[in-house]
């Protein structure tokens, strides 16, 4: 198995190239954090999440997950899971991880327009769900509970709060919506398909005045008026239509077809299709992004998560994900897609050496530091970190598949139980080669260096997008984590 450049799971969040350029004005307005993209798997214990403005991608154990949500102010994920119910995750408290509800069938989550309460919604084998309110403070139940049709699928709340939407997946020969009223809870059941239809996924218009629903086994997408539930317009023609998402004018919805490995967009105005965009195998669910820029897609079969350019309705990138990608979220609710400028980051010659394959020291292989020389890695192995290596003359920059020795490579980070250290950790089986970064003396100690400032000469400007016109490149050994390799001449 070949790892890319995007190819990463580790808790570490992605580390930033230092920028150049003139310091803001005192008065200026901060600059919006990048998107966290969050996106769970399905047969993976891991929920990943993606840094929308570098696409590196990092992951935290929790479970096999289903549908996952991100607090307005980024500062909490919450993940539900396959088999150990809802797991919350305080990404401000350094990713901790708790369990919110040990249900092992809850599937389904939204979170008020504020934040402040969590909807977790259950799926019961063909059996009536409960959908229960939960404080995102205390991460405990406000006991209150309301039920609804069989299985649901999604949950969507309404803009001002008031009521709460649930497709139930599995409600038989008359598909209905179950709606919920979050001023006591109670709730009405509404028919809104047609028969043998299965309610998949679900969005409210910005002004709450429609919903729009999509049906798997029917392949359709129906717009309902929310005040009565009365269905208005029936769009057919897709292919096991799954995930939607709505711009926030209210103009555009997106729908992941799985059959057909494709998004379309809708013209909520005339209610057709106006663009059909390619993605990976069976996507399942969209998310897009609070500055309407981009739509991100998890595709199942492919391993990926799709960046679609709202601009042009493009695919302009594929993600490599971990495995099954699912559920997918994205936040803090004022970031944006949009990466600034990228300055250069300092380049140094480096040299390709050999780890002891035994997985202890990292060994500089003698005088000659022979390019060739691999170790194999075979099944689930911890790899020394730069941390553990050590060598004099020179800093431990990562890690290269020797087949393609220009490629860097990452890893999880995971916590090794041996001493609780965080260290990479290889779950495949593959040749690689350590990459160690010379330390010249004008070099030594790159922390006074200015940040965006380059070293080895005009002929080694970056590009944007991080590839260099005379090999590749690394950051200054102060910054942990980004593990770029230059190709020394």
């Amino acid at each position: 198995m070949r790892l890319g450049r995007a190819f990463i799971v580790g808790i570490v969040a992605a580390v930033a190239v230092g920028m150049s350029g003139t310091a803001p004005a005192a008065d200026a307005a901060p600059a919006q954090p990048a998107c966290q993209i969050w996106a769970t798997s399905q047969t993976d214990s891991h929920v990943t999440v993606i840094n929308s403005h570098t696409s590196q991608v990092s992951s935290l154990s929790v479970n096999r997950g289903f549908n996952v949500v991100v607090t307005p102010d980024g500062s909490k994920v919450y993940v539900a899971t396959a088999s150990q119910g809802v797991k919350a995750i305080d990404v401000t408290g350094g990713y901790s991880v708790t369990t919110l509800v040990s249900s092992t069938s809850s599937y389904s989550l939204a979170l008020s327009p504020s934040g402040d309460k969590l909807y977790v919604g259950e799926w019961r084998q063909g059996q009536p769900g409960l959908v229960t309110e939960y404080s995102t403070a205390t991460n405990a139940t406000t006991n209150r509970t309301a039920s609804t049709g069989p299985d649901s699928a999604d949950i969507a709340v309404s803009p001002d709060g008031s009521h709460i939407y649930v497709a139930d997946y599995n409600s038989g020969p008359n598909p209905t919506v179950t709606k919920i009223a979050t001023s006591d809870f109670t709730r009405t059941i509404h028919q809104v398909g047609a028969a043998g239809h299965t309610p998949s996924g679900l969005v409210v218009s910005p002004d709450g005045s429609k919903l729009f629903v999509t049906f798997q086994l029917g392949n359709v997408v129906n717009e309902i008026r929310t005040s009565d539930m009365a269905v208005l317009r029936t769009l057919a023609g897709l292919n096991q239509p799954r995930g939607i998402a709505i711009n926030s004018s209210g103009s555009a919805i997106f729908v992941s077809n799985a059959a057909s490995n494709n998004v379309v967009r809708i013209d909520t105005n005339t209610f057709q299709v106006t663009h059909t965009i390619p993605v990976g195998a069976n996507p399942i669910d969209v998310a897009i992004a609070p500055d309407n820029s981009q739509l991100f897609v998890t595709n199942r079969n492919s391993g990926t998560v799709s960046r679609i350019d709202l601009a042009t309705n493009t695919n302009i990138e594929s993600i490599p994900f971990n495995v099954t990608p699912w559920g997918i979220a994205i936040g803090p609710s004022n970031c944006t897609t949009v990466a600034p400028q990228q300055a250069p980051a300092p380049v140094v010659p480096i040299w390709r050496v050999t780890m002891d394959p035994a997985g202890g020291e990292c060994l500089d292989g003698g005088s000659t530091h022979d390019t060739t020389w691999t170790s194999v890695f075979v099944g689930f192995r911890y790899l020394p970190g730069a941390s553990d290596c050590e060598r004099e003359g020179y800093s431990f920059a990562g890690w290269a598949d020797v087949a393609e020795p220009k490629v860097p490579v990452t890893f999880p980070l995971l916590v090794d139980p041996a001493d609780g250290k965080k260290r990479a950790f290889a779950a495949s089986n593959f040749s690689l080669v350590a990459v160690w970064a010379a330390v010249e003396d004008e070099l030594d100690d790159l922390t006074g260096t200015a940040p965006g400032a380059f070293v080895g000469g005009p002929d080694r400007v970056t590009a944007e997008g991080g590839g260099v016109v005379d090999g590749y490149y690394i950051p200054p050994r102060t910054q942990f984590g980004l593990w770029m390799l230059a190709i020394r001449r």
